[in-house]
């Protein structure tokens, strides 16, 4: 995916600095976690399940990740 990876084809750009699948998997887990406990106690994104709420929701969960 040209433009979306890092030189090695596979991992994904990243803002916490992973260099391999590996790493970035290792880095991301704990960061999406945090954000996904913010949903459960309402302080995420709300809306009604529509395209526009699930980007937001997807945003808010990897906004500390890519």
């Amino acid at each position: 995916m040209p433009g979306y990876t890092l030189d090695d084809g596979v991992t994904l750009k990243n803002m916490p600095g992973a260099n391999s699948p590996q790493q970035l998997a290792h880095l991301e887990r704990p960061l999406v976690a945090s954000r996904a406990a913010e949903i459960a106690f309402g302080s995420g994104p709300s809306g009604n399940f529509s395209s526009a709420h699930f980007k937001a929701i997807h945003h808010h969960l990897f906004q500390d990740v890519f």
